[in-house]
């Protein structure tokens, strides 16, 4: 069976940048959306499978309850865009140069302003 419904709602972040999630097929995964749709070309395709790093990002996502913050990684290769609405995602380009941006300014570019 092949599905074709389309799905679309929600804002997520990726590097600081705010991204309305657009109408996609519902197999369609972080990093195809990244590598074909966005100026994002860091994050690359290796196994496929998650095993072996290479698409790797930071998730971010509000834990209402406890209010705070959960960051866990996630391999962009098995994430579906659509499970990521209210998220902020960091790739290897927003984490920059820590010798010359520091860690504070990675902080803040992967806060949750303008989320809510």
């Amino acid at each position: 069976m092949v599905v074709t419904e389309t799905r679309s709602g929600g804002c997520w972040k990726l590097d600081g940048e705010r991204f309305e999630l657009p109408p996609v097929d519902p197999s369609t995964t972080l990093l195809q959306f990244l590598q074909t749709r966005t100026r994002f070309k860091s994050v690359k395709l290796s196994c496929g499978e998650g095993g072996c790093g290479a698409c790797t990002m930071l998730l971010s996502k509000h834990d209402p309850v406890n209010d705070r913050v959960e960051d866990m990684t996630v391999s962009s290769c098995l994430t579906l865009l659509n499970n990521i609405s209210g998220c902020s995602i960091t790739t290897s380009d927003g984490l920059g140069n820590s010798a010359i941006c520091g860690a504070r300014s990675c902080a803040k570019r992967r806060g949750w302003l303008g989320l809510r």
